[in-house]
C-alpha cells in the first residue's frame, strides 16, 4: 500500500464525505486489505481503495500489479493463465480493464504526430485505411466489417488508429487535421479522397501519392512509400489474431492499446501505465 500511495495509485488522504474533516488511516482485520478510511465523529468509513483502479475488485494488490504488469509487457493471455494462479476469466477482464485505461488516456491526451524535426524539416507521416472483420477471397460467413484510418509517423513508429464509419474526406480529413501536426509531409496511396491534403487550411501539409497499381516505392522518389503503414496493418493483425481475436464491441480498445503502445519506449511503459492510472484517478 505504501509503494502505490507514493505512485498516487491509492490515496495518501481522505476528507469525510459528511463533515468535510480529514479521515484517519486505521487498522481492521476484518476487511480485505487491512486497513480503512475512518472518521470517528461521523461513523464514516471508506475502503482504502476509493476512487482508485482497485475499488472494484477482491484481488490483492499484487496480483493486480502482477496482471497490469504482464499486460505492459504485451504478455499473452494463455501465457499469464499457465503462471498466475488466477482464474481465466478474471485474467481475461484484468486485461480488458487495461486496456479501457488506455481508451481514458488518450481521450484526455490525444495523439499528436508529425510537425518538424530538429533540423526543421517535415517529418513524414503515412496514412492509410484497412478493413477488419469481413470476409475475404469469398470465404467464410459474409459482414460487411469495419474500416479503420491509420497514420503513423516515419521514424518514431507513432501512429494514430480509429474505427471509422466510412473513408469519405467528410470523415478523414477531420481526423487527419486532429491528430498530424501542420507542416506535415504526408504520404499516401491514390485513393481520391486525399487528392485535397495540400490545399487543406491553405496548405499546412506538403503531400505526396505513391499509385500501388504502378509501384510500391516511387522510382523518381524512393522517400515516397507506404511501408511503414502496411507494416503497422499487419501488426495489429497479428495482435488480434494471437489473442484468438476479438468481439467487435472491444475492438476499438484493441486499436488505442496499440496507438498507446506506439508512444512509449518499451522499457518504460510499466512505470509510464503507473503515471497514467495515477492521472485517470486523479
Amino acid at each position: 500500500m505504501q509503494w502505490l500511495a507514493r505512485r498516487h495509485l491509492l490515496k495518501n488522504s481522505l476528507l469525510c464525505s459528511n463533515c468535510n474533516a480529514p479521515c484517519q488511516l486505521q487498522n481492521r482485520s476484518t476487511v480485505r486489505d487491512g486497513k480503512h478510511w475512518v472518521c470517528e465523529a461521523c461513523r464514516y468509513y471508506k475502503s482504502v481503495r476509493v476512487q482508485s483502479f482497485f475499488e472494484r475488485s477482491h484481488l490483492s494488490f499484487h496480483d493486480i500489479m502482477l496482471l497490469a504488469y504482464r499486460w505492459c509487457k504485451d504478455f499473452p493471455q494463455d501465457t499469464t493463465l499457465h503462471e498466475v494462479d488466477i482464474a481465466s476469466r478474471i485474467v481475461i477482464d484484468w486485461f480488458n480493464f487495461c486496456r479501457e485505461e488506455c481508451d481514458t488516456y488518450l481521450a484526455c491526451t490525444p495523439v499528436e504526430i508529425g510537425g518538424f524535426d530538429a533540423t526543421g524539416q517535415p517529418i513524414i507521416v503515412e496514412a492509410d485505411e484497412s478493413k477488419y472483420f469481413h470476409r475475404k477471397y469469398h470465404r467464410g460467413r459474409w459482414s460487411e466489417g469495419h474500416w479503420v484510418f491509420g497514420a503513423v509517423e516515419r521514424g518514431s513508429g507513432k501512429c494514430v488508429v480509429h474505427m471509422v464509419p466510412d473513408r469519405t474526406a467528410q470523415t478523414l480529413e477531420p481526423l487527419i487535421l486532429q491528430h498530424v501536426l501542420l507542416g506535415s509531409h504526408i504520404v499516401s496511396d491514390g485513393w481520391g479522397v486525399y487528392r485535397n491534403l495540400s490545399w487543406l487550411r491553405n496548405g499546412i501539409y506538403e503531400h505526396s501519392v505513391v499509385v500501388h497499381e504502378r509501384h510500391f516505392i516511387d522510382p523518381v522518389y524512393p522517400e515516397v512509400h507506404t511501408n511503414n503503414i502496411e507494416n503497422l496493418w499487419m501488426h495489429v493483425k497479428h495482435k488480434l489474431r494471437r489473442q484468438f481475436g476479438t468481439s467487435r464491441q472491444l475492438f476499438p480498445s484493441y486499436l488505442h492499446e496499440y496507438e498507446y503502445r506506439s508512444l512509449v519506449v518499451d522499457d518504460d511503459i510499466f512505470s509510464h501505465y503507473l503515471t497514467v492510472l495515477a492521472e485517470n484517478y486523479a
